[in-house]
């Protein structure tokens, strides 16, 4: 069966953008039963994984361990705007872990808040990872880490034992077939 399959965002009465999606509806055995014109397209899940990369963290009871809230889980789990508020969860997070944003690989970049793009623009030297809209889940990565034992040193590397039990954790979720779609050459280089 063929399917067709948009997204269409609206804002107010005005059509802002149409987005066209491949999908695949496949059964436990990985045979094909319906999709799209590409089903077999392979891509990146990008920040749509985060909730999915929590889930260590979350069933091992790390998150019992270090007290966290349902606010510092959806911190972790999104793509945040790099506010005050947003930056205060993290930090909160990385506190109780026992961890400085020095410990974030995330980097800089501009923050989404205008508030907040307003204070690193009037003083750059305030500029650091919190205001990445990743950092909430580079501190689920790294409170994993500390749950586990694991050095939290390189947690980002695809060979670090972070990666490797989200990467198991997804691939689960995924089901039968998914370490062939798990592409070992696209994992980032080492930083310098």
């Amino acid at each position: 069966m063929r399917l067709g399959l948009a997204v269409h965002v609206i804002r107010g009465d005005i059509l802002e953008s149409r987005h066209h999606c491949e999908a695949a509806v496949c059964d436990s055995e990985g045979r094909l039963h319906a999709g799209t014109e590409h089903p077999s397209v392979v891509t990146t899940l990008r920040s749509a994984a985060k909730p999915f990369q929590l889930l260590p963290l979350i069933e091992r009871g790390g998150a019992e361990r270090w007290s966290f809230r349902d606010e510092h889980l959806a911190v972790m789990t999104s793509s945040h705007t790099g506010s005050a508020r947003h930056r205060a969860l993290v930090l909160e997070i990385l506190e109780r872990i026992g961890l400085t944003p020095q410990h974030l690989v995330c980097g800089y970049h501009d923050p989404i808040d205008p508030d907040a793009l307003a204070e690193v623009r009037l003083d750059p030297a305030l500029r650091s990872s919190l205001y990445n809209n990743c950092s909430g889940n580079h501190a689920g990565m790294l409170a994993l880490a500390r749950a586990e034992g694991w050095a939290p040193e390189g947690y980002h590397r695809p060979e670090h034992a972070v990666q490797q039990t989200i990467l198991r954790a997804m691939t689960d979720l995924a089901g039968p077939g998914a370490e062939r779609a798990t592409p070992r050459s696209a994992a980032l280089p080492p930083r310098a």
